[in-house]
């Protein structure tokens, strides 16, 4: 009866721990960071923050870039992929300025979560488009601070 007991409670808590091994991290929050372009061949790194909202495995939420003296605020949506990894894409602007010539990338970017000196972080790749052409893909780093 003891060795039966016993077995039962290894197998409760292997089923446990299996549980686990899916699981998502939830990724709401603000997160602040940078963004580069691949195709610079010094490329600046801008000002990026992610302001995200995860309900299960569906994200929302705004994406804020800052490049010189212009910036964008755009709608994003996303989801988790699977373990650690999270794809975002924007979906429209909501705000902006920009210089003559310019046109601000939507950007679908594919993120892996870690922690970093203590700190939640998201980093990855992203692609885009404009309104008329595809965007030279990038790079981005965003940590989640703790509230002040």
């Amino acid at each position: 009866m003891k060795v039966l007991k016993h077995k039962y409670t290894c197998l409760f808590i292997l089923m446990f721990i299996g549980l686990g091994l899916g699981a998502q991290t939830n990724i709401s929050g603000v997160w602040q960071g940078e963004i580069s372009l691949d195709y610079l061949p010094k490329s600046p790194w801008f000002k990026f923050e992610l302001t995200l909202k995860m309900n299960g495995k569906t994200i929302s939420g705004i994406s804020h870039v800052w490049a010189f003296d212009n910036h964008a605020l755009m709608e994003l949506e996303g989801e988790h992929v699977k373990g650690n990894i999270y794809r975002l894409k924007e979906i429209r602007l909501k705000d902006f300025t920009t210089a003559t010539g310019w046109e601000w990338c939507l950007k679908t970017m594919y993120l892996e979560y870690s922690t970093e000196n203590g700190y939640p972080t998201l980093s990855g790749i992203w692609e885009g488009y404009t309104s008329f052409s595809e965007c030279k893909p990038g790079k981005l780093r965003v940590q989640k601070k703790p509230r002040a």
